[in-house]
């Protein structure tokens, strides 16, 4: 949630990262097999690790993942389904072609693909204690 001014207020912080994180790794197993060009420029852009605070390079996507999600909570149960919406989304307003992506969610995120993404998610937030 933003303030007037544009910030983030401080108690949403750490629920927006944990929100996000599963989203980007789970997209990063999936750029693994599918090597689509368009999923590996938006993976670039949102990477949680190629900076030292542990956040994504572009945060409007940040706030775009979590405005898209409002509040409901993102688990293992509705992970896959949340992230194929919004690349939806993204495919529609920002012409990306995410068709390999979508069709690995469908075909090939089980359980243990959705777990390892927690697991990371976990791992990250320990790292970094996001506030």
């Amino acid at each position: 949630m933003e303030t007037r001014n544009g910030n983030i207020k401080e108690e949403h912080k750490l629920e927006n990262m944990m929100v996000f994180l599963p989203f980007f790794f789970i997209l990063d197993q999936g750029y693994g097999e599918c090597k689509e060009d368009d999923l590996g420029g938006f993976l670039g852009a949102i990477s949680p690790e190629l900076w030292g605070d542990g956040k994504p390079i572009d945060r409007a996507i940040l706030h775009e993942w979590n405005s898209f999600c409002g509040k409901e909570m993102i688990c293992e149960y509705n992970l896959v389904k949340k992230v194929y919406d919004f690349l939806e989304l993204y495919e529609k307003f920002y012409g990306y072609d995410f068709s390999k992506i979508k069709q690995w969610l469908i075909s090939k995120a089980n359980e243990a693909v959705v777990r390892k993404a927690f697991e990371k998610s976990r791992i990250m937030q320990q790292k970094y204690q996001y506030e």
